[in-house]
């Protein structure tokens, strides 16, 4: 009788409990910075199937060697977390180094190349034919006109189904994985049936290939030098026969520009890798797997990651794990202290890191601790857009954009704006004109406008203004296509756009000519006046 009455709403204080309870310590963290955390899970990559390359799952990313946090909390174990891992435990340096300002993180080659934070990217392909006359199988390429691949780029596909059968097989960027062919229609087959073979044999082509070639991360430009295994096929999916599932698996290594995230929400991303020579050691010779940067934990007010760090070392040295749910464990600083101290260790977590370059201690002591990282779903691999050709739009001819339809990025206002005034001229010339829709055309000298062949006379250039033949008054200029667009579009208006050349204007330092110009007398303007 009082829902119209009702304005707020209080939420009862389990929400806020569970929320609390996700991270260590985390009533020492900012509660935005919690809630935050929320959405770093959702982001995160973990392993929740043992079977991933039996299956069919679609698009999933699966982290190689995850493992469960050394410190975990009740929110962990009551929805079962533990069972599928969704980190890795690395040591983690706060110290101020080159390439970790604010959110980047350096990371230790060493441990990424023996097998941290490496992922399986699982990606999902189906295929139907556009044509509804194609058919699926490997052809006879001797009646098969301009083949997309070479002939070995077919020996991965089983003849028949037209589609990789046997599971496992390794995939490079141009393999095929889908042979489709169609019949050509009448008119394409009698015009080239005057196509001639080596042997000088006439024959006649009678079918089109649309075969499906393996593009790794939907860029045909983009270099990538990992392979993907076929995990999943599908030859036929209810009854439609047409439409064939394929799924590969590819192992991706983590690369500068990979997100990464604490249980406090410190997301960053790897600003730079370090050899392992380069990275900074402790007394016992332990070199940090992350260099972190230590004015960010501040900034952001998360110091329950400190206290997350010195729980994770305790648990390693003990070999074990615990409990840090605030409002069910109060673990004290004094009790974490205490620990550190029957270790031997500083009771604040600090140790003596040595230079790796001189081998001398630093004169200051670097807090040292062991953490849970995630790596989030956010990579390079899936963000990365270069490319050197691709295709363009038909009006204008520019690139087309969007990374899915293999295009480019558009060069906007702000950053040609921005390479100007930096004194990059020639980079934005580059950008906007060379790379983006050059055109040649044909200026005539006399009339300034636009000439063009004619198509009456091969090689000779005709202004269809003033009639201009003489090639020594026309000249070719580059210019961008969307010039020749402004013309048309003027000129649908009557407007007409004159376009001067080098040869057409007068030399930079030549004085302009000087006409002398008659004053009439005062005799001669008075003898007007009387025959008035």
């Amino acid at each position: 009788a009082r829902q119209n009455e009702c304005t707020h709403l209080q939420l009862p204080c389990e929400h806020c409990g569970i929320i609390m309870s996700i991270a260590c310590a985390c009533n020492m963290s900012r509660g935005a910075r919690n809630i935050y955390m929320c959405n770093h899970w959702k982001q995160g990559i973990g392993n929740t199937i043992l079977n991933q390359f039996t299956r069919y799952l679609g698009d999933v990313n699966i982290l190689r060697g995850a493992q469960v946090p050394l410190v975990r909390s009740a929110f962990q174990e009551i929805m079962g977390i533990d069972r599928y891992p969704f980190c890795q435990n690395v040591d983690v340096a706060y110290l101020a180094y080159a390439k970790n300002q604010d959110d980047a993180l350096l990371f230790n080659i060493g441990p990424i190349n023996r097998g941290a934070f490496v992922a399986y990217h699982i990606e999902a392909v189906k295929i139907t034919p556009e044509s509804p006359n194609a058919a699926f199988g490997v052809p006879d390429f001797s009646k098969v006109y301009a083949p997309v691949a070479p002939i070995e780029a077919y020996s991965k596909v089983d003849p028949t189904l037209g589609t990789p059968k046997v599971l496992g097989q390794m995939f490079k960027r141009g393999d095929v994985i889908a042979a489709i062919t169609k019949p050509l229609s009448p008119a394409d087959i009698e015009g080239l049936k005057k196509t001639k073979t080596r042997d000088g044999k006439e024959i006649s082509y009678t079918l089109a290939d649309e075969s499906i070639l393996h593009m790794t991360d939907h860029c045909p430009n983009e270099l990538h030098p990992t392979y993907s295994r076929l995990v999943a096929s599908f030859s036929v999916i209810g009854q439609n026969e047409r439409m064939r599932l394929l799924q590969f698996a590819t192992t991706r290594f983590m690369k500068a520009g990979d997100k990464f995230a604490s249980e406090h929400a410190q997301k960053g991303i790897c600003g730079g890798t370090l050899q392992e020579w380069e990275v900074p050691y402790n007394e016992d010779g332990i070199r940090a797997t992350i260099v972190f940067n230590p004015p960010s934990a501040i900034r952001r007010e998360t110091h329950g990651q400190l206290t997350f760090a010195l729980l994770g070392k305790i648990c390693s040295l003990y070999g074990t794990s615990l409990d840090s749910t605030p409002f069910l464990n109060q673990i004290s600083t004094e009790q974490i202290s205490g620990l550190l101290s029957e270790l031997g260790m500083d009771p604040r977590g600090t140790e003596r890191m040595y230079d790796p370059t001189t081998g001398l201690p630093y004169s200051n002591p670097v807090f040292f601790g062991t953490m849970a990282y995630m790596r989030l779903k956010r990579m390079v691999d899936d963000l990365v857009q270069y490319r050197y050709g691709g295709p363009r739009e038909q009006f204008s001819r520019m690139a087309v954009k969007g990374r899915v339809k293999h295009g480019g990025v558009m060069f906007d206002e702000m950053t040609r704006v921005a390479l100007t005034a930096s004194g990059a001229t020639a980079t934005c010339r580059d950008c906007m004109f060379t790379q983006a829709a050059p055109h040649e055309s044909e200026v005539c000298d006399r009339c300034h406008q636009f000439a063009y062949p004619s198509p009456l006379t091969p090689g000779l250039v005709k202004c269809d203004r003033c009639g201009n033949i003489d090639p020594a008054t026309a000249h070719t200029t580059r210019m961008p296509y969307n010039a020749l667009l402004l013309s048309s579009i003027l000129g649908g208006a009557g407007c007409s756009m004159q376009i001067y050349t080098d040869a057409s204007c007068p030399p930079i330092n030549k004085a302009p000519e000087t006409r002398e110009i008659a004053v009439p007398s005062p005799s001669s303007v008075k003898e007007k006046e009387t025959k008035k």
